[in-house]
């Protein structure tokens, strides 16, 4: 171990700062860069008046572990912020994330392989949520993530943009168990007891098969998946729909694109304004409570 300070950097950064004699102003562009960037986590981590020179070997030994747990921290926020705290699944980010990657490695896939990105929607989850209120319909979210974590692969991806609305990842899939991998879905789904009033739960899901060779974006294979999940609950929920079906194709045919996804878009956001009138009651006697304050402090100032 060396005393010199360049030696007591992050290891991915090591390599750059193994000749302390060379003057700041001969490092190339790239290391001037790097070395700030090092300068910048000591300062964050142990603040800005640190003499790196004058510290003693155990000193330095103690920013290179206290880097080391920076970065770490960092990335662990980083990983929280793309999770789902109910469900422990992925967010809308995370999954496009893990998409453009599968993407990626998909030239190394075989002839018959491919991946998959299911799009569910829970069947009449407002109901649930008017039934069971708020605290048992997250239950029967929070069970849904954990389901799928246990049913499941560690490699397929599961994600929750928002809502009731999941979408499901699965890389390296043999084309001929498409079939099976949205059958274990399904039942997978119906599985989950709601209530003796509502049965199980149920789903319609559409699901977007994508081959070697299609570059296709997240958002784009989101959308054709999105559609087909629609077509399954136009013919009766409860089922699941390729996007390139017949059954997805007729409803196509029959339906504007552009209105239909307005339309659902719609929807969604009124079933969020249905708690304005609870919102705006809150509101309303906050405003009342605050005028009372107000007033009783105004007599006793003036009376």
């Amino acid at each position: 171990m060396t005393g010199d300070v360049e030696g007591y950097v992050p290891e991915e950064e090591e390599r750059t700062y193994t000749r302390p004699d060379v003057d700041d102003g001969e490092k190339r562009p790239e290391e001037r860069r790097e070395r700030k960037v090092y300068e910048e986590l000591v300062n964050r981590r142990f603040g800005p008046a640190v003499d790196i020179e004058g510290l003693s070997e155990d000193a330095k030994q103690e920013i290179l572990v206290g880097l080391k747990e920076h970065a770490k921290d960092l990335a662990k926020e980083q990983v929280r912020a793309e999770i789902d705290d109910l469900t422990g699944l992925w967010r809308e980010k995370g999954l496009e994330k893990f998409y453009d990657i599968e993407l990626e490695q998909m030239d190394s896939y075989e002839p018959d392989e491919v991946m998959l990105l299911a799009a569910i929607d829970l069947d009449h989850f407002k109901r649930i949520n008017d039934t069971l209120g708020h605290k048992g319909a997250d239950k029967i979210l929070e069970q849904f993530g954990q389901d799928f974590r246990d049913v499941f692969r560690n490699t397929d991806i599961g994600g929750r943009p928002g809502g009731d609305e999941f979408v499901f990842l699965f890389p390296r899939v043999k084309e001929g168990d498409v079939d099976k991998v949205m059958i274990k879905l399904e039942e997978m789904v119906r599985s989950i007891g709601i209530s003796d009033e509502l049965g199980n739960l149920t789903a319609s899901t559409g699901v977007k098969v994508i081959k070697p060779g299609d570059k296709l974006y997240y958002e784009d294979a989101r959308k054709e998946a999105d559609f087909a999940a629609y077509a399954a609950k136009r013919a009766g929920r409860n089922r699941w729909f390729r996007s390139d079906s017949e059954e997805t194709r007729e409803t196509e045919r029959g339906e504007d694109w552009f209105f239909v996804m307005l339309k659902e878009e719609s929807k969604r956001r009124m079933e969020g304004l249905s708690r304005f009138p609870e919102l705006i009651k809150q509101f309303e006697d906050t405003l009342k409570s605050q005028a009372k304050i107000l007033f009783e402090a105004y007599k006793k100032e003036n009376v």
